[in-house]
């Protein structure tokens, strides 16, 4: 049997890296990946609960005992511009509010259904009105969540969001 040589092991190498580098979600740098590129890489759909931070945001809410964490999710009332975070934060926070009060979602994660059993008749009407001014100002042109949908063109985001905003 003969093996065929196609160069050098640094011409393997190279490659090598180039496959990666064309099948990678983007290019290999030098440089970490930049804050928006962190959080594109995050997200796996454009629902609620379908990034990196809103399921560790779902852990945290697992860990608490009451209201607390939901509320302080939606006080973002009165940043000057809000970050990807807060805003993520934020969204996932209003869908449980719109679930404890009876207009959930098609679909939530199994962890937030557990929590809503246990804690959800903690909720009552001024919290769907926070929830509601919440989402208004994840949607406001001071919001980088909104800024990083609207770069992505993702129109299914935006109806998720009218959807939910719809519901509280």
């Amino acid at each position: 049997m003969r093996v065929e040589s196609h160069g050098s092991r640094a011409d393997m190498a190279r490659s090598q890296t180039a496959f990666v580098d064309a099948t990678a979600a983007r290019p290999l740098t030098s440089r970490p990946p930049t804050e928006h590129e962190e959080h594109r890489m995050g997200a796996w759909g454009h629902g609620p609960f379908d990034n990196d931070t809103a399921a560790d945001w779902v852990y945290e809410l697992t860990e608490s005992q009451g209201p607390n964490t939901v509320i302080e999710a939606l006080a973002i009332t009165t940043s000057s511009y809000l970050d990807v975070d807060e805003g993520t934060n934020a969204i996932a926070a209003a869908e449980v509010v719109a679930a404890a009060l009876g207009q959930p979602a098609a679909q939530l994660p199994d962890e937030v259904l557990a929590w809503l059993a246990s804690h959800g008749s903690a909720f009552a009407a001024e919290h769907a009105a926070l929830a509601a001014l919440a989402v208004d100002r994840v949607m406001s042109d001071e919001s980088e969540l909104r800024e990083l949908w609207d770069e992505a063109e993702s129109n299914e985001w935006r109806a998720a969001v009218a959807n939910l905003r719809s519901r509280l």
